[in-house]
């Protein structure tokens, strides 16, 4: 008698819900629309993005499983961005290098998509066409849409 007065219990308290319908969701906008380009040319490669860092285009390689958008150092000297120590902050690369140098830029867009007062390490890279690393800080609070046949990456909410 127990064993069915729990089961009767659990079956109604699991039923009891209201299920969320797609109706309930608002459509999806397109905040902004950003060209990728693939590296070298090569529609199997990584793709870059072009990112307005204090109203100065640079390239910055997309990378969706990193954490932290980064800038070199030469990016930043060409910005005039004030690099300084992190304050204990270690950035390690794939290959085991370390950077402790931070910088902010004041304005910092994606598209349409502007940021203010980002703080960014400053990347271990060196000697590529690449400027910087755009990663998942910049792309987590959004809906992001990757079309690699057509090179367009999407901001959605």
């Amino acid at each position: 008698m127990k064993l069915c007065a729990i089961v009767v219990t659990a079956i109604v308290a699991f039923t009891k819900g209201t299920p969320a319908w797609a109706a309930d969701c608002a459509p999806l906008k397109l905040l902004s629309s950003i060209k990728m380009t693939p590296v070298d040319g090569k529609s199997g490669e990584v793709r870059t993005i072009p990112v307005d860092v204090n109203d100065q285009t640079k390239t910055f390689l997309l990378d969706t499983g990193g954490v932290l958008s980064q800038i070199t150092s030469k990016a930043a000297n060409d910005l005039k961005l004030d690099i300084h120590d992190s304050g204990g902050f270690q950035l390690y690369d794939v290959n085991g290098n370390m950077s402790r140098k931070m910088t902010t830029a004041e304005k910092f867009r994606v598209g349409r998509m502007l940021f203010s007062k980002i703080r960014l390490p400053i990347s271990t890279m060196s000697g590529s066409d690449i400027d910087g690393i755009l990663s998942s800080d910049m792309l987590v609070n959004y809906d992001i849409d990757l079309d690699f046949p057509g090179n367009i990456m999407n901001y959605v909410s």
